[in-house]
């Protein structure tokens, strides 16, 4: 697959901030309205503690989506690509927004959808954007969350939710984590 000069910047500035072990795998995410979507997939583990990161890469907008877990990455790039689909062809996806799923894999582990967040909420020194090829973009991380957390979010805010992941002590990029 040949790349644009921004895809290549895109998937250099993840390998220069993530610790990636061996190549991103890049997919194109097909959809039924004819349309698809780039998706780049990195090792951030091993084989015993498969952490994986999983990035959208932009066809015109100005943000990527990415989750950084220990999920499938061929299911979750077809989701992460469904955000990216989700934000330039139908909703602008910001800080706070949730939304649902229909993805059988991830309700199976106990989510409902994504809660769209800062990077630094999973890697410390994830810069919040980048210029790359002349384009801003905005990075965003896409965390599960259950219908639970979900009610949390809306009836106590979001402090409310990331102080209860930080006093049960959940690692929020595990993906098979208890509802």
């Amino acid at each position: 697959m040949d790349y644009t000069d921004f895809e290549k910047s895109l998937i250099a500035i993840f390998y220069r901030l993530l610790p990636i072990k061996g190549d991103i795998s890049v997919s194109k995410i097909d959809f039924q309205n004819g349309r698809s979507y780039l998706v780049g997939v990195g090792m951030l583990g091993d084989e015993s503690d498969p952490i994986k990161v999983v990035f959208s890469i932009p066809r015109k907008g100005g943000e990527s989506y990415f989750i950084i877990c220990d999920g499938d990455g061929s299911e979750l790039s077809r989701e992460i690509a469904g955000l990216q689909k989700h934000n330039e062809e139908i909703a602008r996806l910001f800080l706070h927004h949730t939304i649902p799923t229909e993805n059988a894999y991830v309700k199976n582990a106990g989510w409902s959808g994504y809660l769209i967040s800062l990077p630094n909420v999973a890697w410390t020194d994830f810069p919040r954007s980048a210029n790359l090829q002349e384009r801003e973009v905005k990075f965003w991380l896409a965390m599960p969350i259950s219908d639970a957390d979900r009610q949390i979010k809306i009836e106590l805010g979001v402090d409310a939710l990331m102080e209860k992941y930080q006093n049960e002590g959940r690692q929020l990029f595990t993906f098979n984590r208890p509802a």
